[in-house]
């Protein structure tokens, strides 16, 4: 299987196998520019991020796979896991999951985050946005 080299915006790398970094078009496109000869730089996602990215994307595609055993509650159950996370990691899922153009995840966070507030006031939704921005800076 062909290895795709992906460089955190510190500098980790994590090497992936082809069919899983096709699972985001940016780094789909990036490979049709550039080929697969230098890793693939994504100076907008963390290491922390990226591997979370990874995590989701390969449980995905293993559970697509013909002959998994895994239920829609086994999903269900791992995507409710996978989200629940602070604040700020939360965010840092949604841009990273737009950034890299993974339309599952983008829609499981951004999901999220209105399940989150859909039934705060907006004061609460202010505080929350402002200190996971600060968080974050």
């Amino acid at each position: 299987m062909v290895k795709v080299t992906l460089k955190s915006a510190e500098g980790d790398v994590f090497e992936v196998d082809e069919e899983l970094a096709l699972e985001s078009l940016m780094v789909k496109n990036m490979i049709e520019d550039v080929g697969l000869d230098s890793a693939i730089s994504l100076p907008n996602v963390s290491s922390t991020i990226l591997a979370k990215v990874i995590e989701y994307i390969k449980f995905h595609m293993d559970a697509q796979k013909d002959g998994s055993k895994k239920t829609s509650e086994e999903i269900k159950a791992f995507d409710d896991d996978f989200v629940n996370v602070g604040i700020p990691t939360l965010f840092e899922m949604v841009l990273a999951s737009n950034y890299l153009n993974v339309k599952s995840l983008l829609s499981l966070t951004c999901n999220t985050v209105a399940n989150m507030i859909k039934t705060k006031p907006p004061a609460e939704v202010k505080e929350m946005f402002t200190s996971a921005k600060q968080a974050k800076a």
